[in-house]
C-alpha cells in the first residue's frame, strides 16, 4: 500500500467548501506579491480568488519569499499552490480553498535573479508587498533601527550581500524599477499604526 501524503489538492472536499470555479491553468502571474503571510492570504489573495470566481480571467498571483527560513512556500507547492481560509460569520464558518496563486519563488531556492526577472517580466502588472513588524527590524517605542538584529548586523558587515528584508527590498527596487513600464508598487500595511507608517519610503 502506498503511503501518499494527502492535501486539499488530492482529497475529495465536502460540498459546502468554496472551491475555485475558474480555470487555474489559464492564470498568469499578473500580480507579484512579496511576503506570503497570513494578512496577505486572508486579504489580497482571498479577494483575488473571489474576483476570479465571479469574473474569470487570468490574473494570478506569484508569491515571493525572501527569507530562507520561511517554509510556507514549500507547503504551498505540496498542495498545488492551494490553501484554505476559514471565514467566520454569524451563520457559521465557511471554508474557502483559494486557488489564485499560479507561481511561487523562494530566494533561497530559485535565487534572487529569478525574482528580479519576474518583477521585470512583461506579464507583471502589479507588485505588492506586506511586511510584518518584525520585518522592519525596528526596536523601541520610537521605532529606531535595531542594530542588535542579526540581519542588520550582517548588512553592516557585508553591505554587498544583504540579509535583512528592508535592504533586500531596497536593492530589488533600485534594480527593477527602471525596467518597469507602468507596474505600480503597492504596500499593503496598517499604515496608521507606528512605526510602520514612517517606514513606507521607497529608497532613493
Amino acid at each position: 500500500m502506498t503511503d501518499k501524503k494527502q492535501s486539499i489538492a488530492t482529497i475529495t472536499l465536502p460540498k459546502n467548501v468554496d472551491v475555485p470555479r475558474y480555470d487555474r491553468l489559464a492564470l498568469r502571474p499578473r500580480i507579484v506579491h512579496i511576503g506570503f503571510g497570513a494578512f496577505h492570504r486572508a486579504h489580497q489573495a482571498l479577494l483575488t480568488h473571489r474576483v476570479l470566481n465571479q469574473e474569470g480571467g487570468d490574473w494570478g498571483l506569484c508569491e515571493v519569499v525572501l527569507l530562507s527560513y520561511d517554509s510556507l512556500i514549500s507547503t504551498l507547492r505540496e498542495q498545488q499552490r492551494l490553501f484554505t481560509v476559514l471565514e467566520k460569520v454569524e451563520s457559521g464558518n465557511q471554508a474557502i480553498v483559494v486557488g489564485a496563486v499560479c507561481a511561487s519563488l523562494h530566494a533561497a531556492v530559485e535565487g534572487k535573479e529569478a525574482i528580479l526577472a519576474q518583477l521585470a517580466d512583461a506579464q507583471t502588472e502589479i507588485v505588492s508587498l506586506t511586511i510584518t513588524e518584525k520585518g522592519y527590524c525596528l526596536a523601541g517605542a520610537h521605532g529606531n533601527l535595531d542594530t542588535t538584529n542579526a540581519h542588520i548586523q550582517h548588512d553592516l558587515r557585508y553591505p554587498q550581500c544583504r540579509a535583512s528584508l528592508p535592504k533586500r527590498c531596497a536593492a530589488a527596487t533600485r534594480r527593477v524599477f527602471p525596467l518597469l513600464a507602468c507596474s505600480p508598487a503597492i504596500t499593503c500595511q496598517k499604515t496608521a499604526r507606528p512605526p510602520n507608517a514612517r517606514c513606507l519610503i521607497l529608497p532613493a
